[in-house]
């Protein structure tokens, strides 16, 4: 028989070691065996209290799956050419059909001396499938990186994830309407649903927050050490205790209840 705790993934068991520590209860699996709708964790607490926790993430639309596939291949694809290569992309980019192009691409800019397929003569562009392609594909991008100087190892393509900037939001003024937002996102909307359904004293929802799960202004704050809480507390759905927000990087840890915000440092 399958023990209760593996089915639970490694980072629903972080999130519910760490919500019992700082919440100071004790955790068990729930969803096991096969269970309908079945909440992830319960929560006791020594008073008797109980407590339904609930972990999900939540990400831009296609940035894990992009990740996971440009992981695979170590961010490199053979080259075709000379020189070393660049290639952004965003999550809504179509990596496959890409792949079948980059190549000769590459090819077309170092046979016309140029480091990015936009310096290539429009009539050219406008004729040639595989440059008219990436023209309506700006979600690619595209660039011959300057040589090292006497560099003797094979040129490279290095294939990354697109980065995102924005000015921070350092005091987190935004994030309680980013929150009302991401809350009303259906994939968030369902787990708090299921999460309500139980029978418990508190309810707890934790979201891990991936690039583009926030926006930009208010997702980088949280990457580092949040030294402000935010100033306004969202509105949360009826019955939800408890929000425990975190990004894949950063120490900070935030829980929000309908009382104000709460900073739990989970590493070091």
């Amino acid at each position: 028989m399958t023990h209760p705790l593996a089915e639970l993934s490694p980072e629903e068991q972080w999130a519910a070691r760490q919500v019992a520590r700082a919440a100071g209860a004790t955790w068990q699996p729930h969803d096991f065996g096969g269970l309908q709708r079945a909440v992830d964790v319960t929560l006791t607490y020594p008073d008797g209290r109980t407590g339904a926790l609930e972990v999900t993430s939540y990400a831009e639309e296609g940035t894990q799956e992009r990740d996971v596939i440009l992981a695979g291949q170590q961010y490199q694809w053979p080259n075709p050419g000379a020189g070393d290569w660049s290639i952004t992309l965003r999550p809504s980019a179509r990596i496959a059909e890409l792949k079948s192009r980059y190549a000769r691409i590459i090819a077309l800019c170092e046979q016309a001396g140029v480091n990015n397929p936009q310096h290539l003569p429009w009539t050219m562009r406008d004729i040639d499938a595989d440059l008219r392609w990436l023209i309506n594909h700006p979600d690619v991008t595209m660039r011959r990186m300057q040589a090292l100087p006497h560099s003797a190892r094979l040129a490279r393509v290095w294939v990354h994830a697109a980065s995102t900037w924005a000015f921070p939001d350092e005091q987190l003024v935004g994030l309680q309407a980013a929150i009302e937002e991401l809350l009303e996102v259906d994939v968030i909307a369902r787990h708090v649903e299921k999460l309500l359904a139980h029978d418990a004293d508190e309810h707890h929802l934790f979201v891990i927050i991936g690039l583009g799960g926030l926006p930009a202004a208010q997702y980088f704050p949280l990457t580092a050490d949040v030294q402000v809480l935010p100033p306004t507390v969202p509105s949360l759905p009826a019955g939800l205790s408890h929000l425990w927000l975190k990004t894949e990087y950063g120490p900070s840890l935030l829980c929000c209840t309908p009382a104000g915000w709460s900073d739990h440092r989970v590493f070091g």
